[in-house]
């Protein structure tokens, strides 16, 4: 097969895997938005989804939305929220020089969430699969213990105060 050329041209050599000691350093705030979600089970209501937008730099929450259906519309939610509580709405092109990492699920890769993360002005950068970032921080947004009991509190807080908590339907 080989010396007649016929082997799938898929089977080409790899390239060496690129060196990433999994750490991103960053100088200035507002630069990277990591986002995220997770499916979550809760005693009274069963399984939900829970999503996050986290500031880099300083590591903290600055918007999340618990729903039911974890879909991209819900995706989009804690983005919308960090976009108003950092620039006081969520308009067109608000938002230039950030970006937002997600990783390659369906959700953050579909048409509408592409399109609207464009529209507010939002560099889309998607972590890879095998990367160090993509195995040691996929799911640092949720997983990390500070940032979980951060997230908790905000979570339970009552619906009068800053964020509110968040029905699940």
């Amino acid at each position: 097969m080989r010396e007649n050329n016929l082997l799938s041209p898929h089977r080409v050599p790899k390239a060496p895997p690129a060196e990433h000691d999994g750490t991103i350093i960053m100088t200035e705030p507002n630069l990277m938005w990591p986002t995220d979600g997770a499916r979550v089970f809760t005693l009274d209501d069963g399984w939900g989804w829970v999503f996050a937008c986290v500031e880099h730099l300083k590591a903290e929450c600055m918007g999340w939305h618990v729903c039911k259906k974890g879909n991209r519309f819900a995706a989009l939610e804690p983005v919308s929220m960090a976009l108003e509580r950092e620039f006081g709405h969520a308009e067109r092109g608000v938002a230039r020089g950030i970006s937002l990492r997600t990783d390659n699920g369906c959700i953050y890769t579909s048409g509408r969430f592409t399109t609207q993360v464009k529209a507010l002005g939002l560099h889309s950068q998607l972590l890879l699969r095998l990367t160090a970032g993509g195995q040691r921080g996929r799911r640092a947004v949720l997983s990390h213990p500070q940032r979980a009991d951060r997230l908790r509190v905000c979570l339970q807080e009552p619906c009068g105060s800053q964020g509110g908590r968040r029905e699940v339907r």
